[in-house]
């Protein structure tokens, strides 16, 4: 799947779907590198796309970032691995096992709990999917 972009947002149509308030309908767009590197453009979003750099969110509007690497959208942070991972499965890629430990998260700055649901878009716990509605 190298090369291939995907948009990652809140709008059903968006390749890796978000059903997040925070999140813009089409948020950023993501492109699997060779060496499961990632690719990051901003498409302009409302509340941004950051990349954590020694603990702290840097905006960014383009970034080549790596499996290591944890990165928000308007409020949901996720690890690039996971991110990784979405973009094989939209692109019809079966996810790869990744070596070592998973970084630490960083908590998210409310209190709201996200899970994915069955459709595969990242939800705020206890709340209706709004792809699935």
């Amino acid at each position: 799947m190298a090369n291939k972009s995907l948009i990652l947002g809140r709008d059903r149509g968006a390749d890796i779907p978000i059903a997040d308030s925070s999140v813009s309908r089409r948020h950023a767009q993501v492109e699997l590198l060779d060496g499961d590197r990632l690719f990051l453009t901003d498409c302009q979003s409302s509340n941004g796309t950051f990349v954590f750099r020694s603990g702290q969110p840097v905006r960014i509007s383009q970034e080549t970032v790596s499996l290591a690497d944890q990165v928000r959208f308007g409020d949901v942070v996720m690890a690039v691995s996971d991110l990784a991972d979405m973009a094989r499965r939209a692109g019809g890629v079966p996810p790869s096992p990744q070596p070592g430990p998973k970084p630490a998260p960083v908590p998210l700055p409310r209190s709201e709990k996200l899970v994915r649901c069955i459709c595969g878009a990242v939800i705020t716990a206890g709340k209706p999917c709004p792809f699935c509605e």
